[in-house]
């Protein structure tokens, strides 16, 4: 079956059956690299002026990421550079990048001959490429990593966080509240934006999103909130973020359910689905589907991340 005609049955399938989607006004779509990118309105429409990309990704601050493959110097084929558009498709920002991800705060992460900076909106260069990675801003500072250690910096470019603390790599740090969470000598920690521990957990855990952070005691995930008090119970076999009042928990080999904040079931695992790969996507994921509503498909890497619009256009 012809690929461009899977592609749209299956929206239409997911408009249908999740009525929430439809409230995101514009979606990624990435429909393979013979159609080319861009994105569709929520009847599953292409946007006039947003399509004819080779990749595309999600608007944040009004700018959309977007690679096209363009002529470089000294090299005999087009080689993928990333750049950002505004709303009529137009760039803003040319093409340039190796990679990019999503501005926030003002600045975006951007990475230049291997080595990650941030650039403002108008492309300047505001903190030079100098990072193995780089993360986004949040409550002001963004985490930065050189090597196998992590810290912080401001938006000046200046590290008000020694780079001294160890995190996965699929768990990178970043600021919520107040806090951000880190690792010290294998067990979970959180740093205030002095860098002074206020908190710390035996076992592993997560940062914190709208006030509450997963936990792992006994082999089990929970939640607690900024001051260590346990406020859902260890009980999970997975769990994720909370974003927009729900995260996704399993329970055994259950199918993945969304909770709310007291741990109450609000999507039952029955209703959860999942979209092929090739579908929807985001910058910097390592492969899953895309994040496309309350009642839409995921963007796990091995399970399903927190509910997010971040797809949409904002």
């Amino acid at each position: 079956m012809d690929l461009r005609f899977r592609m749209l049955s299956l929206i239409a399938v997911l408009l249908a059956a999740f009525p929430l989607l439809a409230k995101d006004p514009v979606l990624v779509a990435t429909v393979g690299v013979n159609y080319g990118a861009g994105f569709i309105d929520k009847t599953g429409a292409p946007v006039p002026g947003l399509t004819g990309f080779d990749k595309a990704l999600d608007f944040s601050d009004g700018l959309g990421r977007v690679m096209k493959r363009v002529k470089v110097e000294n090299i005999d084929r087009p080689v993928e550079r990333w750049g950002f558009i505004d709303r009529n498709g137009q760039f803003v920002i040319p093409p340039q990048f190796d990679a990019e991800g999503r501005f926030s705060e003002g600045l975006a992460a951007v990475r230049i001959n291997g080595a990650w900076g941030y650039i403002d909106r108008a492309g300047a260069r505001v903190v030079e490429p100098k990072y193995a990675a780089a993360e986004e801003f949040s409550d002001g500072l963004a985490a930065v990593k050189n090597g196998n250690l992590w810290g912080f910096i401001d938006k000046t470019g200046a590290e008000v966080i020694p780079l001294t603390f160890d995190c996965p790599a699929v768990k990178p740090p970043h600021f919520s509240g107040g806090l951000a969470r880190v690792f010290v000598k294998g067990h979970a920690a959180f740093i205030d934006k002095t860098g002074k521990t206020v908190l710390e957990w035996p076992d592993s855990a997560g940062n914190f999103h709208e006030g509450l952070a997963w936990t792992i005691d006994k082999g089990k995930f929970g939640y607690i909130d900024t001051t260590g008090k346990l406020i859902i119970p260890a009980q999970y076999t997975w769990a994720g973020d909370f974003s927009e009042g729900l995260a996704p928990v399993q329970q055994g080999d259950a199918r993945y359910s969304y909770i709310d904040k007291t741990g109450a079931v609000v999507i039952p695992g029955a209703a959860i689905q999942r979209a092929p790969r090739w579908i929807y996507r985001r910058a910097g994921e390592r492969g899953g589907e895309g994040a496309v509503g309350r009642h839409g498909p995921h963007r796990p890497h091995d399970h399903p991340a927190a509910i997010s619009h971040a797809a949409a256009l904002s």
